[in-house]
């Protein structure tokens, strides 16, 4: 079986939970890495729910802070679906990974050019790292050719 290396880019939410909880089970993802963005709620919230979230689905990946903003609006959050904190005021145990520090613009660019066009890149969220990406790697559709956006 073909295991495909993926980067999940998310502003987790519920719904991105059930992406995580799904890509940690299926036996042809192989999850590389995690970035998230400010989206269904605050960057902070959807930064430690990705955090919590890998881990308790089990998956031993990094998780990168992206971007705190929309580009070229101000920020809506759906707190009326996701709850306050972006879990639907559910709450899991707290990750006991070392926080990264790169941006996640950087991060899933250097997982592109180390993955050498096998990386696919699944941003399931706001599309504001890929952007901010874009501005600065733009060499990066050579590296990653294989996109999938939700919308």
């Amino acid at each position: 079986m073909i295991r495909h290396k993926v980067w999940l880019d998310c502003d987790p939410g519920v719904d991105d939970a059930a992406a995580i909880f799904l890509a940690a089970k299926m036996p042809e993802i192989e999850v590389v890495g995690v970035s998230v963005t400010a989206g269904n709620v605050e960057l902070a919230h959807t930064y430690r729910n990705a955090r919590d979230l890998v881990q308790y689905a089990g998956l031993d990946v990094p998780v990168y802070k992206g971007a705190a903003a929309p580009l070229v609006r101000p920020p809506h959050y759906a707190k009326e679906i996701h709850g306050k904190t972006g879990l639907g005021g559910e709450t899991l145990p707290c990750s006991t990974a070392p926080e990264e520090t790169l941006p996640a613009w950087d991060a899933l660019y250097e997982a592109a050019r180390k993955a050498a066009g096998e990386l696919v890149l699944i941003f399931i969220g706001p599309l504001t790292n890929l952007a901010l990406a874009l501005q600065k790697y733009p060499d990066l559709p050579g590296l990653a050719p294989r996109l999938i956006l939700m919308g």
